[in-house]
């Protein structure tokens, strides 16, 4: 029984570790924190399990709206559902952390103990950071960006695609020119990529189209290189 005892909680640690994930305890008459191994290595504590409450405050860069959240489920039994950042107690790394605990109560209904489970999260935001930064490249792109479905339909366009938009009749919800339909079916058929030049409103514009064949659609790329094709006419002339 000790045995497997021993290798349970050889088990329970190992999950933890991978997961990131690890539980606390808060006594409300001691004013002291208990820590699993994992919850105290997310924090930065590697040599003890129990902890004052300055200790692990401390970590937190938003020290009283955390405090607050922690004296409202002591007191009004508010939800304690929590992300905010730490500063780690051994090396000062920031990290994102989600914690969430629940209030113990005795037969009195006098607080016995707050239980709660912190995970480490940090990974997760840094990617959601960067997939709201591509998600905001169409708009933030200074070149026009458009997206078509198979069917002809605008899906997108930033802002400096409206002039073409405008030149072809059609915008965002409502289908482009036949013509354009055409080509759009030809490279999701061949599923390549390729580029062709057109004029628009006195400009020669660059498309670029790309295939998303999974979700049938295309993107085009635009750039203006009326200047570049000016010069290109004037050394033709000259040669």
């Amino acid at each position: 029984a000790k045995e497997a005892l021993r290798e349970s909680e050889k088990r329970y640690r190992k999950a933890q570790e991978l997961g990131h994930v690890g539980n606390w305890e808060y006594n409300p008459m001691t004013f002291q924190f208990w820590a699993s191994d994992e919850a105290a290595k997310i924090y930065g504590f590697r040599d003890a399990s129990v902890f004052s409450t300055e200790d692990v405050e401390k970590c937190i860069p938003e020290r009283e709206r955390v405090h607050k959240a922690l004296i409202d489920l002591i007191e009004d039994d508010i939800k304690y559902d929590l992300e905010f950042d730490i500063i780690t107690h051994d090396k000062g790394i920031r990290k994102t952390i989600r914690s969430v605990a629940e209030l113990e109560k005795d037969e009195d209904g006098s607080p016995i103990k707050i239980t709660g489970v912190v995970t480490d999260i940090t990974r997760f935001c840094k990617l959601d950071r960067e997939i709201e930064d591509l998600a905001k490249f169409p708009s933030e792109n200074p070149n026009a960006v458009i997206r078509i479905s198979d069917e002809g339909k605008v899906m997108y366009a930033n802002k400096p695609a409206q002039e073409v938009l405008d030149s072809w009749n059609t915008s965002v919800n409502e289908k482009v020119p036949k013509e354009w339909l055409l080509r759009i079916k030809k490279v999701l058929e061949t599923g390549e990529a390729t580029q062709l030049n057109d004029s628009v409103k006195g400009q020669t514009l660059s498309f670029g189209i790309t295939p998303i064949v999974a979700e049938q659609y295309v993107n085009l790329y635009l750039n203006d290189i009326t200047e570049r094709v000016k010069a290109e006419e004037k050394l033709i002339e000259k040669e």
